[in-house]
């Protein structure tokens, strides 16, 4: 007796951990504070109007056209220093470019975006909707310095946002 009332507490606390873990839900308000530097082609869907079929003499329906979902996901930040040859006080890169790509099939801010980082060396980009599927590549292209690159899933980004030292190598090593 005692040892399936043990099982039933367990279970019971498990349950009640897993529903109370979901994830916030989005609105449709969600945008990007991020400002892209490049734009977007975006396209416009026209009203049809209904015709009137003249064989039969009934009314043809308008098209069917698709409604956009927003994936369930979270807001996050991704942040970081630049440095050249190591991470070391006084190697901060000011004046350095980075291009932040987000690729997502559903997030209302999937897009390229772009910054420099400040006088320390350091960069963000904020509020970002991250959905668990989502990739994000940063890309950093600098004269007298190799090209970096890194990509990173969706759901390392899931705890507490992302921040990263990113060390540039010299062209000339």
């Amino acid at each position: 007796m005692m040892k399936c009332l043990r099982i039933g507490t367990i279970t019971f606390i498990l349950l009640t951990f897993l529903v109370g873990c979901s994830a916030p839900q989005p609105t449709v308000t969600d945008t990007p504070i991020v400002t892209s530097t490049l734009s977007k082609p975006t396209k416009t869907l026209h009203k049809t109007t209904t015709t009137e079929d003249t064989s039969s003499g009934e009314e043809t329906p308008p098209p069917l056209t698709a409604t956009p979902t927003v994936c369930t996901g979270w807001r996050r930040s991704v942040s970081g220093t630049v440095y050249k040859g190591e991470v070391l006080a006084g190697n901060e890169l000011a004046g350095v470019e980075v291009t932040l790509t987000q690729y997502s099939s559903c997030s209302t801010t999937a897009g390229e975006y772009q910054t420099v980082t400040d006088p320390d060396g350091s960069f963000r980009f904020s509020d970002l909707y991250i959905h668990d599927m989502d990739a994000l590549d940063i890309l950093i292209e600098h004269e007298g310095y190799k090209t970096f690159e890194q990509k990173w899933g969706g759901l390392e980004l899931y705890n507490q946002g992302f921040s990263v030292d990113i060390v540039l190598d010299s062209d000339s090593q």
